[in-house]
């Protein structure tokens, strides 16, 4: 009886590990394979406490801060570049979302860089035989613009009718730029505003589309808020989710 119950349960557990390895077909799935009907995903986020200017996860503050130290140390680009890419940034958030960024004074446009102390960082990368372990650091920066009239604005462009309020922020030229060690090439993924990014109990939603010269289009979708703790130091708590493509495979095919 014994040795019938053992079998049993041994039988039971083969099975298990069978179907936790095996997809809907029965076909064995690699341990480090992408979630089926995507190609890669990242899951982003930041938790540590640090010192902040002003309460926000923006090196030298959101007010402070202008960007220009990741254009040029970490981006590479020269003052014409970084000219270009600001008057492009103007231009897609007038086209996208009808804002008049160099004249409408309820609206502050900014280059931004996330400070590193925030500990932003890339905890899973789906596909990788070596995994990102405690996390590979995550440069990021680019051009944001923030709602700042106390009665929000109403959109245009592709948001027609669109009222949003204040805190809103939209995003353009923006890279993720992921830091895997001295000896292995950065992923940079780069992104922009899908959609305005409202903010939301106590902080704030993320909401763009990315591209990658690895990966192709995706989107990245998160959430994000801001603590004050009680030692005077800021947790930017972020959870941000990245996906390639975007809507997975299915859904891309449908729609085209």
């Amino acid at each position: 009886m014994i040795k019938n119950i053992t079998s049993l349960l041994m039988a039971s557990l083969l099975a298990f590990s069978f179907s936790a390895s095996a997809d809907n077909n029965g076909h064995k799935k690699a341990r480090n394979m992408s979630p089926d009907n995507l190609g890669k995903v990242f899951t982003f986020i930041s938790t540590r406490p640090f010192d902040s200017v002003d309460g926000t996860f923006f090196l030298d503050g959101m007010l402070g801060g202008d960007g220009m130290d990741f254009f040029k140390n970490e981006m590479g680009y020269s003052d014409e570049e970084i000219e270009e890419n600001r008057l492009a940034a103007i231009e897609f958030y007038q086209e996208r979302f009808g804002l008049d960024v160099a004249n409408n004074p309820g609206l502050y446009m900014t280059g931004f860089q996330i400070d590193p102390a925030a500990d932003y960082r890339a905890i899973l990368a789906s596909g990788q035989g070596k995994g990102p372990g405690l996390g590979w650091p995550i440069i990021d920066g680019g051009w944001a613009v923030a709602v700042v009239n106390p009665d929000g604005v109403d959109l245009g462009g592709d948001f027609a009718g669109t009222h949003v309020p204040a805190g809103t922020m939209f995003a353009h030229g923006g890279s993720y730029v992921i830091k895997r060690g001295k000896h292995v090439k950065d992923i940079v993924i780069d992104y922009q505003s899908r959609g305005p990014m409202q903010p939301v109990g106590r902080g704030g939603v993320i909401n763009c589309e990315v591209t990658s010269a690895m990966y192709g289009k995706g989107v990245a979708w998160g959430y994000f808020e801001f603590h004050a703790l009680s030692n005077g130091q800021t947790a930017a708590q972020v959870r941000n989710v990245v996906t390639f493509p975007g809507l997975g495979y299915e859904e891309d095919r449908i729609q085209r």
